[in-house]
């Protein structure tokens, strides 16, 4: 069957359909009114398919026919979708879009997440996550694109190397870190200590031990606790110390600290044992229950009130200093000292 020839002078005339209040209207060439609603150039139908009046559909491509032809039921479904031939449609572009986007952060996570750092790691973990966000939709929405699905599957293998590796990261830190808690031992091999009682004291009176030399193993105990101020303290290395009663002074205008009542000591400390003593005092003075408070000064004379003395005293020398302290109750006063670290602290008062 042989195909009609168009007229050489005029184009056939194209369907063209117009809006006009919500219905379709179809006219064809010769009518002035659908030239100049059809869009484009006045006279002129835009570019599509149009039943060429031979039974079959013929692309018109706006100023002529082309050599394109298709039956009327596969083509109306063509013409529908685009009007410009080689235009994908939307959905398409956005498939492509969709499947572009997700294969891209799957890829890249995947790298990510094989590099030997954390904070890259973390990165590629969320790029993972969403990769696979967005390789459901588009699945789900546009239907299975190869691009979604493997970036689907891509998201799935990285995610899941992922959470292994951590898993067995974590089961390699955690005996590690008991042990740390445990101090380096076993926790099945930590033992109880056992409080054993204490035996009850058969010694007689007399084997006591005294309580001066008990308090403090490994010091030199002096004869006595105690003493009042004006006598003389004994250790047992021949060590003795001296702290005069306390009388009243008179700060100068040099001096720092002071108060109400403020007195002075003599101390003078004297080395009776064999051998040499290192001297470190250190004083400490408590009135009417209350602590006092020392006064540093310097007389005209050149002496320095409450500066200790310190360094080496041979076997038979001595040093004599003074020290002014703040009180609270000049007839209520206890003095603690000692001549050095390895001599037991004593106590000179005048306190009844």
């Amino acid at each position: 069957m042989s195909r009609r020839p168009f007229p050489a002078r005029h184009p056939p005339s194209p369907l063209v359909t117009v809006p006009r209040s919500g219905a379709r209207e179809h006219c064809r060439r010769g009518v002035p009114e659908c030239h100049d609603r059809a869009v484009g150039e006045p006279g002129k139908a835009p570019a599509g398919w149009y039943d060429d009046g031979a039974g079959s559909l013929r692309y018109w491509d706006g100023d002529s026919w082309t050599e394109h032809t298709s039956a009327i039921a596969t083509a109306t479904a063509a013409a529908t979708a685009t009007a410009t031939p080689g235009e994908p449609p939307s959905e398409a572009r956005r498939s492509n879009a969709y499947g572009i986007g997700a294969l891209t952060a799957a890829l890249v996570g995947f790298v990510l997440i094989r590099l030997p750092f954390e904070i890259p790691a973390f990165v590629g973990v969320a790029l993972l996550l969403v990769g696979l966000v967005i390789a459901i939709i588009a699945i789900v929405v546009i239907g299975r694109e190869w691009r979604a699905v493997t970036a689907l599957v891509v998201s799935i293998i990285g995610l899941a190397t992922s959470i292994i590796a951590f898993t067995i990261g974590a089961l390699s830190v955690i005996p590690a870190t008991l042990d740390e808690m445990s101090g380096g031992v076993p926790t099945s091999d930590v033992q109880q200590p056992t409080v054993e009682p204490e035996p009850e004291s058969t010694a007689e009176p007399d084997e006591i031990e005294d309580p001066v030399k008990g308090d403090f193993p490994g010091m030199i105990a002096p004869t006595s606790p105690g003493v009042p101020f004006g006598q003389t303290m004994s250790w047992e290395d021949g060590v003795t110390m001296t702290v005069t009663p306390p009388e009243p002074y008179v700060p100068t205008e040099f001096a720092t600290g002071g108060g109400a009542n403020n007195v002075v000591f003599a101390l003078t400390i004297t080395n009776g044992s064999p051998g040499p003593i290192n001297l470190l005092t250190y004083s400490q003075v408590t009135s009417a229950g209350q602590p006092g408070s020392i006064v540093y000064d310097v007389l005209d004379s050149g002496e320095e009130i409450s500066a200790e003395p310190s360094g080496v005293l041979e076997p038979g020398q001595s040093v004599t200093w003074r020290e002014a302290w703040a009180v609270a109750d000049p007839n209520a006063i206890t003095l603690l000292d000692s001549p050095t670290v390895d001599h037991v602290e004593v106590t000179f008062t005048n306190e009844q």
